[in-house]
């Protein structure tokens, strides 16, 4: 992007992925037009405190307003903030957090799943919210904690998804609204509203949940210590949550996946592979999604439903090159994927299998059930290939189960992410598909972030 004039703000897009935190970095210009000035990415990993296992992207975020607020003394500082959509935090009644921030990869949470499948709340999560209940689905999180039974649960006055949660944070409001919160699982497609019938057939308050408000506005001020004092800081709400902010970027860019019916298919292929359409309107009504095994789904900055499947993706190898690197194997991927060649019909690994393989276990498992099939899997380019393989296949899978399930519409499958640097990836998909494939930004989470923070701040 490129721009000109003197700048009437600057814009920071911050975008924190189960992986990792990503912030972009732009200058508003009086001619309306963006011009990128940095782009930083903060690792981080779940660690265990208290006998729980949580996340330290709560400072990581704060640390990275703070420092651009203090790169000049003006003009004024506009943020935006989206985040992964499984985690929720719990709030008292002045605004303050209480309890930990859990990650969702805490296995705890599998008492959860157990308990809300004891009492029957799954199916009939599935039948009024269309999304399957999982071990990091939101009620099994509640139900989890409930059956802890920490002393700060009496506090607890509203519970909100972690974007939420981090505006809340940056803001110093009890609550702060910048998701449309159907990442949560609990939200009635044909309604667009928390489902209070199945929250208390939970055994959880009704009270703590807010139904969802439409993005795309001015947030206030930002009031977190250690803010430069000369400069404004204000939060923007634009999407909340990643794979929402990455498609804002897609219309902003005119991808067209919100025009017509209901727009293109898309696949952002992150750490995870989020699949999904958004559903035309007539769909959206009578909610087809009992037929769409492990569906999510939620509503975009425009108002629009988004149905949604996520399949294992880059951070399979990912997490290859980490065992890799633990056992002294050089990995050369760039040169390998330059050198893989169109779709073949070889039997493919199961994504979902191979992600379920404990850290250290992949490469082994790679290589066991891809003997069992016949692949050539001894040499670690061939166990690279295999398991970018399985990430194509769950891509189209995924794809052609919502095209049974009746929600696509258009031929173009608009995807972006750290996916779209690995061409083979990209072809084999267009291969298994049949769909022409629109390549969107590589960071396109936190594109969209920097895009609806200035369209807030114009």
């Amino acid at each position: 992007m490129s721009g000109g004039g003197a700048p009437l703000a600057t814009v920071l897009s911050i975008d924190a992925g189960s992986s990792s935190v990503k912030a972009l970095c732009a200058e508003l210009g009086a001619d309306g037009e963006l011009r990128r000035t940095s782009a930083r990415r903060v690792p981080h990993r779940p660690r265990a405190a208290a006998g729980a296992l949580v996340w330290d992207v709560e400072e990581i975020v704060l640390d990275l307003v703070r420092e651009e607020s203090w790169r000049a003394d003006d003009p004024p500082l506009v943020v935006s903030v989206d985040a992964w959509g499984s985690d929720i935090a719990f709030f008292d009644r002045r605004g303050d957090r209480v309890g930990p921030l859990r990650s969702y990869r805490d296995p705890a949470f599998a008492r959860g799943l157990s308990e809300v499948r004891r009492r029957g709340v799954d199916e009939a999560a599935h039948r009024s919210t269309g999304c399957p209940v999982s071990q990091d689905s939101t009620l099994s999180q509640l139900l989890t904690i409930v059956a802890e039974a920490p002393e700060w649960l009496a506090d607890v006055h509203t519970v909100l998804p972690i974007a939420d949660a981090l505006a809340a944070r940056l803001t110093g409001r009890a609550v702060a609204r910048v998701s449309a919160s159907s990442t949560m699982g609990l939200l009635s497609p044909s309604t667009g509203r928390i489902d209070r019938g199945l929250v208390e057939a939970a055994g959880i308050r009704e009270s703590w949940f807010l139904d969802p408000l439409t993005e795309g506005r001015d947030e206030g001020e930002i009031t977190i210590d250690g803010l430069n004092p000369r400069r404004p800081v204000r939060l923007a709400s634009v999407a909340g949550h990643d794979t929402a902010a990455a498609l804002y970027a897609g219309y902003m860019e005119g991808a067209g996946y919100m025009e017509g019916a209901g727009g293109r298919a898309y696949a952002s292929l992150g750490s995870w592979s989020v699949v999904g359409a958004v559903v035309r309107d007539h769909l959206a009504r009578r909610a087809p999604f009992a037929e769409l095994p492990d569906a999510m789904h939620e509503f975009t900055g425009h108002g629009r439903l988004r149905v949604n499947r996520n399949v294992p993706g880059m951070r399979l190898v990912q997490r290859l090159e980490a065992e890799w690197a633990a056992r002294g194997i050089l990995s050369e991927t760039s040169a390998w994927a330059d050198a893989l060649g169109d779709w073949s019909d070889e039997p493919v690994l199961d994504v979902s299998a191979l992600d379920a393989l404990p850290d250290g276990e992949l490469d082994d498992g790679i290589r066991r059930s891809g003997g069992a099939l016949g692949l050539r899997v001894a040499e670690p380019a061939e166990r690279y290939e295999a398991a970018l393989r399985s990430v194509a296949g769950g891509v189209a899978a995924a794809v052609a189960q919502l095209d049974d399930g009746g929600v696509l519409a258009g031929e173009d499958l608009w995807v972006c992410g750290g996916g779209t640097a690995v061409p083979p990836l990209l072809r084999w998909i267009g291969e298994l598909t049949g769909r022409r494939v629109v390549v969107g930004p590589v960071d396109a989470s936190a594109e969209g972030g920097l895009r609806g923070a200035a369209a807030v701040a114009r």
